[in-house]
């Protein structure tokens, strides 16, 4: 059960999209900058994004191309311990400096990966006086679905359209993992009075409880994912099995 959004949260006007890739922060983010806040972007994300800065406006991520985002996955791939050392080395020595001159902008909004503290615990103090939009899917498999689909296409500006797959059970269970630990991040996110749910089929369609009205920017990517899975009855059994074993609500 989603709630509802407060009726006046504490610093509103200052937010942080927290959720798992492919449960509509995009379409969250663009909602925000409709209706007047800076986007800051992933502006910790150095893998898929570069960072823009101009005089006389604030600083923004955006997403670097297809071809970059290939480069960059072929790159990690070869030297996994080099990649994450730069990448870290980047969001501290850069990226973090930079948001930290901003603190008071407002409205303004950013959004926040599940790995970003793990590179820079700092940046959670830098943001205790934000509102988490939590955002998240109904439906968890399907969420799992079009973040493998889309991470073997890295087409995540929709360059070009998502062919059939073959999933990878081991990169379906980490993903897995991961959905999990985001999870129970938000729940204690909500629990706490510090942000609340998003979900993602009410904002795709254009009526999620944000404070505002907005115009819906993109649509859902991928509108039969299980026909794009060569191999979808090893993955959904994968899914039940991992469900029952390591419950998506229960991190222990």
């Amino acid at each position: 059960m989603f709630l509802a959004a407060p009726n006046d949260p504490v610093n509103q006007k200052k937010r942080v999209i927290f959720g798992f890739p492919r449960s509509g922060t995009k379409l969250l983010a663009d909602a925000h900058v409709q209706n007047g806040y800076h986007s800051f972007g992933e502006i910790f994300d150095t893998f898929t994004n570069s960072i823009k800065i101009e005089e006389n406006k604030l600083p923004s991520a955006f997403r670097k191309t297809r071809a970059e985002q290939l480069a960059v996955k072929k790159d990690k791939q070869v030297n996994v311990d080099r990649h994450f050392y730069k990448h870290s080395v980047e969001i501290r020595s850069q990226r973090v400096p930079i948001f930290l001159q901003y603190l008071s902008c407002e409205p303004s909004i950013l959004t926040m990966w599940l790995e970003t503290p793990k590179f820079a615990p700092e940046i959670l103090s830098a943001l205790d006086d934000r509102l988490f939009l939590c955002t998240r899917r109904t439906n968890r498999f399907e969420n799992l679905l079009s973040r493998c689909i889309t991470s073997v296409h890295q087409n995540y500006n929709a360059e070009i359209p998502s062919s059939s797959i073959r999933i990878s059970l081991n990169a379906f269970e980490m993903f897995y993992y991961r959905l999990r630990e985001v999870t129970w991040i938000q729940n204690q996110l909500v629990a706490q009075n510090r942000g609340y749910f998003v979900d993602f089929d009410e904002l795709i369609q254009g009526f999620a409880n944000l404070g505002f009205s907005y115009e819906v920017t993109s649509k859902d990517q991928h509108k039969d994912l299980q026909a794009l899975v060569i191999n979808i009855d090893n993955v959904q059994d994968r899914f039940y099995a991992l469900s029952k074993r390591f419950p998506m609500e229960d991190p222990s």
